[in-house]
This record gives C-alpha cells, structure tokens and sequence, in this order.
C-alpha cells in the first residue's frame, strides 16, 4: 500500500505485517482473474482505505483498478483452507 501523508504514526511496515485476505468468486484463467479483480477492485479500495485513513481527500479520487494495482499489491492464491467448525460468518 502507498504511504499516507505526514504526520502519520505508523508506517508501510506496520500497514503490510498483517495483510487482509478477501474471498473472491473462483476464476479459470488470468482473463477471468482481471475481470473479477475489476469487479472488485473499488470495494477493496474503500475497504483498505477506511480500515487505516477515513481523510477521503488523502486517498486517490478515482478508485479504479489501474490505481488500485498502483497502491496495493494483489497476490492471488487459489486455495484456501478452512479449520474453524461452524459455517462462515460475515463480519
């Protein structure tokens, strides 16, 4: 994720020493993968954002995925292992 304006009392590294993973609809090639990532890309956005930084006019004003690959770095991973009993909760 991109720095945040000055003064700020945390970092890049604190920002990125616990990444947050998102459940995505399943793809079958990198097409696929691109069209779901820009689905999906502003609501990530404004999710990252306000989690650390509710100053909307700090952020980027277009929040497209071209600014969003600029600010973040997207890993894809195609498994997921779940351990917890019980169903999945939306938090």
């Amino acid at each position: 994720m991109k720095g945040l304006p000055d003064p700020c009392d945390f970092g890049l590294d604190v920002i990125n020493d616990d990444n947050t993973a998102y459940l995505l609809p399943d793809d079958e090639d990198d097409h696929q993968r691109d069209r779901i990532l820009r689905r999906y890309a502003r609501l990530i956005f404004e999710d990252q954002l306000a989690a650390w930084w509710l100053d909307e006019r700090d952020g980027p004003v277009k929040r497209e995925v071209r600014a969003f690959k600029k600010w973040f770095v997207v890993e894809i991973h195609s498994m997921v292992h779940d351990f917890v009993e019980g169903p999945i909760r939306e938090v």
